[in-house]
């Protein structure tokens, strides 16, 4: 697929996708600067696509999922830098969060059955299962997950499962969505922060 540089907000993105990240960004208030600066890591040249300077960290974006390499690349920025987040897919205005829903809240019984199926999930890969909150379009999740297994086949083995035993066992489903998950999630690691820290901040997302 070919790059389409884009011009917007007197930056000129190096594609449409990093574009429409911007766009969001701006929609949102979100304070960004676009690729202020490169970084060698390990030998490699390494330039960012977006510094959130309000919230001290780096994005960069990916049209699908991120390879081990770029995971591996983004990590090592965190570490050096500061915190690093993948965005994977499509953006779009009505919000963004790990694990997306296209539309519709989800309610119980759906909630509960999403966690017990994700808890199935990552439990049947050998993957550590720490916290989840089913919020109304989103999935708040904390794994352990192994680099060697990757967290991008985790997220994709979940919506699977989800997706095809929630429009069967909830035939609504299939009628008010045409599809349960979008293209997009949100990965970061957790590095520097105490295992108890984020299980409250998880625990304390449906309060907000």
């Amino acid at each position: 697929m070919k790059v389409i540089e884009t011009e917007w907000n007197g930056y000129k993105f190096r594609s449409r996708l990093e574009a429409r990240w911007a766009v969001f960004f701006d929609n949102v208030g979100i304070e960004y600067r676009y690729e202020p600066e490169g970084f060698d890591i390990d030998g490699i040249w390494y330039l960012p696509d977006f510094y959130l300077p309000k919230h001290s960290c780096w994005v960069e974006i990916k049209p699908g999922d991120p390879s081990q390499e770029e995971m591996v690349k983004a990590a090592a920025l965190g570490y050096s830098q500061g915190p690093a987040y993948i965005f994977h897919g499509e953006v779009w205005l009505n919000g963004y969060d790990t694990l997306q829903f296209t539309n519709d809240p989800v309610e119980s019984p759906i909630d509960e059955r999403l966690k017990t199926i994700i808890l199935e999930t990552v439990e049947k890969w050998g993957q550590e299962f720490i916290e989840m909150e089913v919020m109304p379009d989103h999935v708040h999740l904390l794994v352990g997950c192994d680099p060697q297994f990757g967290i991008h086949r985790l997220v994709k083995y979940i919506k699977g499962a989800s997706s095809r035993s929630l429009r069967q066992e909830f035939p609504q489903l299939k009628r008010r969505l045409p599809s349960l998950w979008t293209n997009s999630y949100f990965v970061a690691s957790v590095g520097g922060v105490t295992l108890e820290t984020l299980k409250r901040y998880v625990e304390g997302q449906k309060d907000r």
